[in-house]
């Protein structure tokens, strides 16, 4: 495989990173919710191309785990940053989901940060599935038809970060991308006989 190839993955990763905060960019200068959400889905459609072809192309390290988490939490903030200039009134309606949703989201990333120095970097199955949710949820609360699939998304997310705190409590050293914690426990009596 070439060079160039078992690279694009952390390169598509990279630009993730540094292109999120054109979000809070977009919202400020242009004042589009149009241009924000098209920004904003580019950038998420960036955060599955990345993974898929990582593990396609044999090209999966955690160097690229830890960018992609890296890429993930700016593009978070600045999501959340640009909708909060977008859609203030739904913000302020909402803002107890909001910070739920931050505070669970960089939950483990600081307890990762505290207890290893790094990023714990997991990408479980519940987090791959809370990529596409959470964005999709929000979908009918911007339009200002129904909060209630963003706040199922937020419980949800919640249960994840719940999850990847029983994996970083099993664990004793950081282990890298963990499927589940259920793997994790598995992994866990297996290093205990």
């Amino acid at each position: 495989m070439s060079v160039h190839r078992q690279n694009l993955p952390n390169q598509i990763t990279t630009t993730r990173l540094v292109v999120s905060p054109g979000l809070v960019l977009v919202a400020w200068a242009t004042d589009s919710r149009a241009a924000f959400l098209t920004l904003l889905g580019l950038l998420l459609l960036t955060d599955g191309v990345d993974g898929y072809l990582a593990r396609k192309w044999q090209a999966q390290t955690d160097r690229g785990r830890q960018l992609d988490s890296w890429a993930d939490y700016m593009m978070l903030v600045c999501g959340v940053a640009g909708i909060w200039l977008l859609w203030p009134e739904i913000v302020r309606h909402e803002w107890p989901w909001f910070a739920v949703a931050v505070v669970a989201s960089f939950g483990v990333l600081g307890y990762g940060l505290l207890r290893w120095g790094r990023v714990p970097g997991y990408h479980t199955w519940l987090a791959k599935l809370l990529a596409v949710l959470l964005p999709v949820s929000m979908l009918p609360m911007l339009a200002d038809w129904s909060a209630v699939p963003f706040r199922a998304a937020v419980a949800l997310q919640v249960a994840g970060a719940l999850e990847e705190l029983a994996i970083a409590l099993l664990l004793p050293n950081h282990v890298g991308e963990m499927k589940s914690a259920w793997h994790a426990w598995r992994q866990y009596r297996a290093q205990r006989k």
